[in-house]
This record gives C-alpha cells, sequence and structure tokens, in this order.
C-alpha cells in the first residue's frame, strides 16, 4: 500500500518550521554535553512534541507506533523522512541514524543540526526574495505576447487575421509558442533556487 504524503507547500518543511523546534526542545531534554547514546527502540524527539503540534505530532506517534510494533527505528525513521518529502529533514534523520550507529552526544547533535536546518532556511528565504523581481519579470515577458495577441485580436481582428487563417502565419504562431516556451522554462530556471 503507497505511503501516504504529508500536505505541504512547495519548499515548506512542515516538520521543521522556521525554526526547528523540535530539535530545540529535544536538545534542551538532554543533559548538556552528556554521551547519551540514542535510546534504542525510542523515536528522537517523542516525547517532546505536543499533540497540538500538527503535522509533526502525527509523524512522530506514527513512528513510536511502528517501533512498538516491531519495526526498526532506522526503517520507521527513513519511512517518515519519505513522507514529509523535505531535505532538511531527511538530513535530520541521517544524522540521528549515524549517531545511533557510532554513538556520541546527542544534546550536541541536536543542536547543530538544528542550527544547520535553521542557516539552510534562511539562506533559501533570502535567495527567494533576492530573485523574487526576476521571477516576476518572467511572468510579465511569457504572459506579455498572449495578452497583446488577444487584444489586437478584439480591437482589429482583420490585423491579426492571416496568423491564424494561413499556413505561414500558423507557422509563426506555432514557432513563437514554442520559444515563448523554452524561454520561460530557461527563465524558471535562472530565478528557481533548490536547497
Amino acid at each position: 500500500m503507497r505511503e501516504r504524503q504529508v500536505k505541504r507547500r512547495p519548499g515548506d518543511d512542515v516538520v521543521l518550521r522556521v525554526r526547528p523546534g523540535p530539535l530545540r526542545g529535544e536538545a534542551e531534554c538532554v543533559p548538556a554535553r552528556a554521551n547519551h547514546e540514542f535510546p534504542f527502540g525510542t523515536p528522537p524527539f517523542g516525547g517532546g512534541v505536543d499533540e497540538g503540534a500538527e503535522p509533526a505530532a502525527d509523524e512522530f506517534k506514527r513512528v513510536l507506533t511502528e517501533t512498538q510494533l516491531g519495526k526498526p527505528i532506522d526503517d520507521a525513521l527513513s519511512n517518515m523522512a519519505e513522507r514529509v518529502g523535505s531535505k532538511n529533514f531527511t538530513f535530520v534523520i541521517t544524522a540521528v541514524t549515524i549517531q545511533r550507529q557510532i554513538g556520541g552526544s546527542l544534546a550536541g547533535l541536536f543542536d547543530m543540526v538544528a542550527e544547520t536546518v535553521r542557516q539552510r532556511q534562511q539562506f533559501a528565504r533570502k535567495v527567494k526574495g533576492l530573485t523574487a523581481m526576476g521571477r516576476m519579470s518572467a511572468y510579465v515577458l511569457v504572459g506579455l505576447p498572449f495578452f497583446l495577441a488577444g487584444a489586437i485580436s478584439l480591437m482589429n481582428p482583420i490585423y491579426m487575421s492571416p496568423l491564424w487563417h494561413t499556413g505561414v502565419g500558423q507557422k509563426m504562431v506555432f514557432s513563437g509558442v514554442f520559444m515563448i516556451g523554452l524561454g520561460s522554462l530557461m527563465l524558471r530556471k535562472i530565478a528557481s533556487f533548490r536547497g
């Protein structure tokens, strides 16, 4: 049966928001700089998530249920990362899995991961803000030819008639639409960012 995907906006981390609260809270629950290993059979952040903190609470409770039913904790966390679909959260799960295998400071791990995720999110928002003008320009450049073609067709249908009713005109329209589509893909590539 196909796993249910967590509903989220593009580029949004539904579990790790602007401040990775679950990570911060868990780090505070672990004695500072103590070499606590990850408790086998107990999901991380399990006790630190409020039942009302959706959708994080549902996901963590699902991990807890899966481990109680006998699924290895690493597999349960990997499944959760796939459902969330966030690169940042996948990074968190990878760090936790490595910590379980080699040991070390759990508090230090959560502090480091939380800070790294926070910086990644801040950088992504900064880049998105800097490229906002480029995205708006792309929308205008792509939409302007269609707007002008529609406006001229309404005001002077005879002027645009050769484009719609002749072979050469139709080829020109097809070529124009193709080049606009290709240009929009290039502009989208230039103005997009994936952190």
